[in-house]
């Protein structure tokens, strides 16, 4: 009998100091969402605790694009948590989403709490998991990403300028060039030969940070006469493609599908997409309608 208690002793003392001084966080949430988890980071790192942006309670701490995410949410004066976010493929179409809380101000005594069922850190940890589950659903409902296929890129002469930003203002940037390409086509008699798009060829993932070249078709070939407008031409060549219908602010979701796409084939790529917007924002109408179509060179290693 004496052995038993002994050995029972041993086995609390290690549990003990496993939940009290080895483990990691005071308590853990998990749930499951729809699209890759390059959308779902992107969404966990937009994210303000449902409050509005104007007033910040959540902070990005450390990130690993695609696949973790380190949070600090300060939801009093003097109470803040810890979330590390972890994301893991579960499907094609499913990603499990697992959240590790842990209390900033008072960690060992929130554990004694949970563990004997008084705690409000752990229903407030389910709660924060479940405003940004039904965040992220909001989201999703936002955009619609058809499945990857193959298609031609055409034949294209154009003419373009070199943008550097970060993704979240891709869209304000387009605009600011749009205007300033359409003066310069109209003041040297050039005709818009298809659709405008946009050639990806630089992104950091760790800070958002992206260069691409934003491009108008044109009918003829120019010489340029302003040294910030360079013409070229692209030949055609075989690509995978993805259809993106959405606002075209958000259309950069669709280079995440292409990202999960490559991880579940165990490929390395690197990733430079080419948009092609078909709709004007300006005429409005239902974002759901607006089409981009994002294409990757298959030979683009």
């Amino acid at each position: 009998m004496k052995k038993i208690i002994y050995i029972l002793l041993i086995i609390l003392t290690i549990l003990g100091l496993w939940y009290f001084v080895i483990k990691s966080h005071d308590y853990q949430v998990s749930f499951e969402s729809k699209n890759p988890k390059g959308i779902i980071y992107e969404h966990i790192a937009q994210w303000n605790g449902g409050k509005p942006f104007s007033h910040h309670v959540l902070k990005n701490i450390e990130k690993t694009p695609f696949h973790s995410i380190t949070q600090d949410y300060t939801f009093s004066k003097d109470s803040t948590m810890r979330i590390d976010w972890e994301l893991k493929k579960k499907n094609d179409s499913i990603t499990k989403v697992k959240g590790y809380f842990t209390s900033m101000n008072s960690s060992l005594n929130q554990r004694f709490k949970i563990l004997f069922g008084k705690a409000n850190f752990a229903s407030q940890s389910i709660d924060f998991s479940k405003k940004l589950k039904m965040y992220i659903e909001r989201q999703n409902e936002r955009f619609k990403l058809s499945k990857i296929d193959t298609a031609n890129f055409e034949y294209r002469k154009y003419i373009y300028r070199t943008v550097s930003t970060t993704i979240d203002n891709k869209a304000k940037k387009m605009l600011m060039e749009n205007g300033m390409i359409m003066n310069y086509m109209f003041q040297n008699e050039l005709s818009l030969d298809g659709y405008p798009f946009l050639e990806l060829t630089s992104w950091d993932k760790t800070t958002d940070s992206i260069q691409f070249n934003f491009c108008y078709p044109i009918k003829k070939r120019h010489i340029s006469t302003n040294n910030s407008i360079v013409y070229s031409e692209k030949d055609p060549f075989k690509s995978l493609r993805i259809i993106y219908n959405g606002n075209f602010r958000t259309s950069h979701l669709a280079w995440y599908a292409y990202d999960d796409y490559f991880e579940k084939n165990n490929e390395k790529k690197k990733l430079l997409p080419i948009e092609v917007f078909l709709n004007d924002p300006q005429q409005g109408g239902d974002e759901l309608t607006w089409r981009t179509e994002i294409y990757l060179p298959i030979s683009n290693n």
